[in-house]
């Protein structure tokens, strides 16, 4: 691990980081959570369209098959609207993964942080 994390300039274990969440507060929020959610294969370059990703819920909101319980989503957006907003690109961020913020510094590097945010002359 020390190798790997040295290599890539990381820090932690493996998949520190890795698995995140937030809130959800607000309805339009929610629904663009879901959006971000049935469009990462599309971004991935899995498929081309959410409905061909075969291990999505996405198809089961589209045909009320019962394994997904859809009903509080799509009060707030009607089954025709549903498939129309999954075709506008998401644009909020969400939870993604910045790998530029996980970035290991060296001691000299971290002490020198340190002392010029405390005002400290050294820092042993």
């Amino acid at each position: 691990m020390y190798w790997h994390n040295t290599k890539y300039k990381r820090a932690g274990h493996l998949f520190q980081d890795r698995y995140k969440s937030e809130p959800i507060n607000d309805d339009e929020y929610l629904l663009s959570a879901i959006r971000y959610i049935h469009q990462n294969p599309v971004k991935a370059g899995i498929v081309e369209r959410c409905e061909n990703y075969k291990y999505s819920s996405y198809n089961a909101y589209i045909k009320s098959d019962g394994f997904v319980d859809s009903s509080e989503i799509l009060e707030m957006l009607p089954l025709s609207e549903f498939s129309k907003f999954h075709c506008e690109l998401e644009t909020n961020s969400h939870i993604d993964f910045d790998e530029t913020k996980s970035v290991r510094l060296t001691d000299e590097e971290a002490k020198r942080i340190i002392e010029k945010i405390s005002g400290c002359k050294t820092v042993e």
